[in-house]
């Protein structure tokens, strides 16, 4: 408990350093905050704070032991067997970090540069509010799967760094993210439904059938299941999770 105490303190106080150093510049809707170099440094402070908890962490997390153990395959891997259907973005990073520190701290490290550290440089961007949206970011669980959920986090962090072609409408630079993100986790592949999500008008209608398809596939999951072991010829484990 020490280390989050610590960790919250440092965001807190970088945070508030960052927002008196800012520039406040009254536009005809509202009022922009303007980095200064000070303000900049400060940010960094505390993405480098959250980022370094995360990737130094030790046996924190229920997927590191896998990974951990998994490490000495990814180092040993050659580049030419990688396939794009076998998500091969964390044995890509942890070969080319065995490279440098043949260790699977550093593939951890990296790991979290992708997942917190360019996350949260981000979202200063586009944010005033620095200390709250830090903590918001801690406390909703965005930082704390990163400990765990490591292959889905990369994926969504790339996802997530590339959401701007989608108010742009970009289709294909969109999709190229989808695809490098997909090569972190194959689930990526449903991100591309954002795309085209986002061009519908919500209606108190479309939150009706989004209501009732949830309820109904929530309350179908064994069957779903059992069809899908069906599709592939075999039994599909499932359980409560």
């Amino acid at each position: 408990m020490i280390t989050y105490f610590l960790t919250i303190l440092i965001i807190f106080f970088s945070c508030f350093l960052a927002q008196k150093f800012c520039v406040k510049i009254q536009s005809t809707e509202t009022v922009i905050c303007k980095k200064t170099k000070s303000a900049n440094i400060a940010l960094f402070i505390a993405c480098a704070t959250l980022t370094l908890v995360a990737g130094l962490r030790y046996w924190v997390g229920t997927d590191y032991s896998n990974y951990y153990y998994l490490y000495p395959s990814y180092k040993s891997i050659v580049l030419s067997d990688l396939s794009p259907l076998n998500e091969p973005m964390l044995p890509l990073i942890g070969k080319l970090t065995s490279y440098v520190f043949e260790t699977p701290f550093a593939m951890f490290l990296v790991s979290s540069i992708i997942t917190v550290g360019s996350v949260l440089l981000n979202i200063y961007k586009e944010t005033n509010d620095f200390a709250f949206v830090t903590l918001l970011y801690m406390f909703v669980g965005c930082w704390h799967s990163s400990f765990n959920c490591v292959r889905q986090c990369i994926a969504v962090s790339i996802v997530f760094l590339g959401r701007h072609y989608i108010t742009e409408r970009k289709l294909f630079k969109y999709l190229l993210v989808c695809f490098l993100a997909f090569l972190a986790h194959r689930s990526a592949m449903f991100c591309v439904l954002f795309y085209f999500v986002y061009s519908e008008e919500f209606s108190k209608k479309r939150l009706f059938i989004i209501t009732i398809i949830t309820i109904v596939i929530s309350r179908s999951h064994e069957a779903i299941f059992n069809f899908i072991g069906w599709m592939n010829d075999e039994e599909f484990v499932f359980d409560i999770y």
